[in-house]
């Protein structure tokens, strides 16, 4: 664990550092929830997942990024039967950000990657697809995605599925829920 704790550490001071480069942004983000639905064999499993904290680097001129998230987690359930997949630790996201405005939205064609789980001994979990997101503000440090929503194709140990997914960033859902909250209380 101390070398994942080093490692991460290595990786914030090298986007630091590369974040004084006119053209490259680092953005932190607190993370993301999300709901998808696959199809597996004549199945449409239900998955639940997210991750907490986001580090990402964009180069301005092209596009290209990079995210890493420290902590993701998967939910699935098909019918009647409930399986929660173990917490990743290497999230990496490869992206294109092909399309979109400077401020409020983007298309990016995406390859990820979540591997090294803290239980069970599964092959790492890879999707290649696209994004449609609205964000805030792209310039700031801070990345605050409202919406994105996600289609593409998802792989693990040869055996793979389409999906369609449905994300918001969780301070979106943190307002959301004591806007909720507030509204409920004033009744």
């Amino acid at each position: 664990m101390k070398w994942f704790a080093a490692a991460a550490l290595i990786f914030c001071g090298f986007c630091i550092n590369l974040s004084a480069a006119p053209d490259l942004a680092f953005r932190v983000g607190v993370g993301e929830i999300y709901a998808a639905n696959a199809v597996n064999k004549g199945e449409n499993p239900w998955i639940i997942g997210g991750n907490i904290l986001t580090l990402g680097i964009e180069e301005g001129t092209t596009g290209l990024g990079l995210e890493y998230t420290p902590f993701a987690f998967i939910n699935v359930q098909t019918g009647d039967t409930y399986e929660s997949q173990p917490i990743t630790f290497l999230n990496f996201k490869l992206y294109w950000n092909c399309a979109g405005s400077e401020r409020f939205f983007s298309l990016r064609p995406f390859a990820s990657v979540n591997w090294l789980n803290n239980g069970a001994n599964l092959p790492p979990l890879w999707k290649f697809g696209a994004s449609f997101r609205m964000e805030m503000d792209k310039r700031s440090m801070f990345n605050w995605i409202f919406f994105n929503l996600e289609a593409g194709y998802a792989l693990r140990g040869g055996q793979g599925h389409p999906y369609l997914q449905v994300g918001f960033d969780l301070t979106t859902v943190g307002l959301l829920f004591l806007g909720i909250v507030s509204a409920s209380a004033e009744d």
